[in-house]
């Protein structure tokens, strides 16, 4: 259309001066989806008609803009007869052709009616002429002048919003006994419980099943345990789902006599945490792990590739080692260790190995996040603002509003509408709390 529009302005050089159409004023709103521009026409006597059709010249369109007719009076009572004659309606709406007044005109486009209004070469106003002593279609009135150039499109930056973790998710960057509840797996025997980093150990005397605050290093890790489940226990966005608790006994004795000191070492330790903090049984996971026959193997294991120590030799280990292997029943197991090397051996395990082992019990801790529906509903206004649904986001976040978790979002969303003044506002909240995408949408408009 525009090339045409310069064809004609060779082909029919007198019309140039016929009419003089002028763009006063030309704006685009701040979210570039408005473009308002006025223009005026200023009309040259003519003897009969003159139409002036101002149009908006884009790359790929073409918005014919509302025509202003001037007519003679003879011109104006030829037309009202043929109209008469042929039965058709005469338009009323024109002017006088002595009428040189100035027709001022203001237009408001939108992107979202117009969206080769984007088109990156921008676009110009043009205009098209034609008069009763002209038989030519069209003809430009004007070198078509261009509008002020579109601002670049404002892309926000909207991260996914994560649901809150709350003090469980903190306290796990440092205290690695705190695992997701993702992470949860049953106890079974082939867990070798003493590489698991991050599980915390209480101790028991020889054979006891008191749980004493005073016994060894009990005092701090019992104060870790307690300080760490009240803490999420009292947190309104996490919660604990699961604490796992072995209990242990070392692979010296009667075997039956273990297992029971095992059990109930196991709900010593949570009758601990239960009478400190008010937990229902259902979150405990209390087990009796039994003689700790895999711990053992895998001390010796650990001497073995060291290539053994002062007291026990490799040929010792090794032959321990076989024994766990290859006897199945715990009790001839034990028979077979204590009466190794004329019972020389057995009593060099003792404070090597079995010390610990007689005296361990074994808690973790697995949390969860409180459902955060608000995080929810963030991230799915911002996938209404990706597909320029404003208005349905604005109304969505409502609801959140007060979380400042939103207040990124809500601001773009705001401002995409058309309010400028409320969504900065709300970007700026944003950023000030800390949030870079914030920041970055602010660099952004700033640059605008």
């Amino acid at each position: 259309m525009r090339r045409f529009l310069y064809i004609l302005l060779l082909s029919f050089p007198l019309l140039a001066g016929a009419q003089q159409v002028t763009l006063t004023d030309t704006e685009w709103s701040g979210n570039g989806r408005q473009l308002r521009f006025g223009y005026d026409i200023r009309p040259d006597r003519h003897k009969s008609l003159t139409t002036v059709t101002p149009m908006l010249c884009g790359q790929n369109d073409t918005l014919l803009l509302e025509p202003v007719t001037w007519r003679g009076r003879t011109n104006a009572k030829k037309q009202r007869r043929a109209a008469y004659f042929d039965h058709t309606d005469f338009d009323e709406n024109f002017r006088d052709i002595k009428d040189t007044s100035t027709v001022s005109r203001q237009v408001l486009l939108d992107v979202a009616d117009y969206p080769w209004l984007k088109d990156e070469n921008g676009v110009t106003l043009c205009a098209s002429v034609t008069t009763e002593d002209c038989t030519c279609d069209a003809g430009p009135a004007l070198v078509c002048e261009q509008l002020s150039e579109r601002p670049k499109d404002f892309v926000p930056v909207l991260a996914v919003v994560p649901e809150k973790g709350g003090r469980a998710e903190e306290m796990q960057s440092y205290h690695n006994i705190l695992e997701p509840f993702s992470a949860y797996r049953p106890y079974d025997k082939t867990r070798i419980l003493r590489k698991e980093e991050g599980a915390l150990y209480v101790y028991f005397p020889l054979d006891k099943i008191e749980l004493r605050y005073d016994f060894r290093e009990n005092a701090p890790v019992l104060d870790t345990i307690i300080n760490i489940t009240r803490q999420i226990a009292e947190d309104t966005v996490s919660i604990i789902r699961r604490i796992q608790i072995i209990g242990l006994a070392s692979v010296e004795g009667p075997l039956q006599h273990n297992i029971w000191l095992a059990d109930e070492r196991a709900l010593a330790l949570q009758k601990y945490i239960q009478d400190r903090i008010s937990l229902p049984d259902s979150l405990f996971d209390t087990i009796g792990g039994g003689e700790a026959w895999t711990e053992f193997r895998d001390q010796m294991n650990d001497l073995r590739l060291a290539g053994g120590n002062g007291d026990l030799s490799l040929s010792e280990i090794e032959e321990v080692l076989r024994i766990i292997d290859t006897e199945a029943d715990p009790v001839r197991r034990e028979q077979q260790l204590k009466a190794m090397n004329g019972r020389r051996t057995y009593p060099k395990l003792k404070p090597i190995i079995l010390a610990d082992q007689r005296n361990s019990g074994y808690l973790r801790i697995y949390w969860d996040r409180v459902p955060d529906p608000a995080a929810g509903i963030i991230n799915q206004a911002s996938q209404l603002i990706s597909q320029e649904r404003y208005r349905e986001a604005v109304d969505l976040l409502d609801s959140v509003k007060d979380d400042p978790r939103c207040f990124n979002t809500l601001g773009t969303a705001l401002y995409l509408l058309g309010d400028y003044v409320s969504g900065l506002d709300y970007i700026r909240r944003a950023a000030e709390a800390g949030n870079p995408d914030a920041v970055e949408n602010l660099k952004q408009l700033n640059n605008r």
